[in-house]
């Protein structure tokens, strides 16, 4: 059976397995009962097991398809037609023409058609894809409203992780984008609530203190995904430390006296 030669066996539920085939794809699928087992095409070290039941919800279809095609645009660079080192950006630009339909040559057109219509692309059993629903966007009404509220203290924690995106006012909210990989959740929360100092001051702590435990001492974090947290931990707090240890000496000393700055943009160590 193939998920007994994985080194990596993950239980997922349906938003993830339809990441991963809209993501280039599964294989070796099989259906044994209730579940279904498989392996990623792009890693076939990673093998799954997978509820089939929850597989026929089209909102799970969408959001995998959806989350899919955010990380397909981080491979996805201009063509010049002379590169030959483009061939990420080439199966990124193939597999997105896949799931969407979509054919553009700039980076710049292809984050503009998504930022325009993300919210009225749905699964689409006619097309086999990803389609947009022409009376969704002319109604400004998106297809999946299932929007997580959040609190001010939340949305200070997960703008510190660096996982929101697309955040605009609303009204009287404030709504955009929440990754917490694999999974992407839309969210609002009302604008007067970001007033909130001491909700931001603890929401940064958390991202901190979140960072340095669960980010750099993870024996996984390696190259770009450590730079990251790096310069996120800089922004928070205007420091740059070299190693792991010297993070949580810094932070074992100094957290309960962080305060945000007068600019509220980032914590600074109140002096005694």
């Amino acid at each position: 059976m193939v998920i007994d030669e994985c080194i990596d066996i993950r239980v997922l539920d349906a938003t993830q397995y339809w990441f991963w085939d809209a993501y280039f794809g599964v294989t070796e699928i099989t259906d044994l009962g209730s579940e279904r087992i498989g392996r990623v095409v792009i890693d076939p070290n990673i093998c799954f097991h997978v509820l089939r039941i929850r597989l026929d919800d089209p909102s799970s279809k969408t959001r995998g398809y959806r989350l899919a095609v955010e990380e397909l645009l981080k491979w996805v660079t201009d063509e010049s037609g002379s590169n030959p080192e483009e061939s990420n950006s080439s199966m990124a630009r193939d597999q997105l023409a896949k799931i969407t339909g979509q054919r553009f040559r700039s980076v710049d057109e292809w984050v503009s058609w998504w930022n325009t219509n993300e919210d009225f692309v749905g699964w689409s059993e006619d097309h086999g894809r990803l389609a947009i629903d022409a009376e969704a966007r002319q109604a400004g009404t998106p297809l999946l409203d299932d929007v997580m509220m959040l609190s001010s203290e939340e949305y200070w924690f997960y703008e510190g992780r660096g996982w929101l995106s697309r955040v605009q006012p609303a009204g009287d909210f404030v709504r955009g984008a929440l990754l917490m990989p694999p999974q992407l959740y839309n969210f609002r929360i009302r604008a007067e609530e970001l007033e909130d100092i001491e909700a931001k001051r603890s929401g940064y702590l958390r991202a901190v203190r979140s960072l340095i435990f669960d980010g750099l001492l993870s024996p996984e974090l390696q190259g770009t995904d450590h730079d990251s947290v790096i310069e996120l931990l800089l922004h928070l707090t205007g420091q740059s430390f070299d190693t792991r240890n010297a993070w949580i000496r810094w932070w074992n000393g100094n957290h309960r006296r962080l305060r945000l700055t007068p600019g509220g943009d980032r914590l600074a160590v109140q002096q005694r």
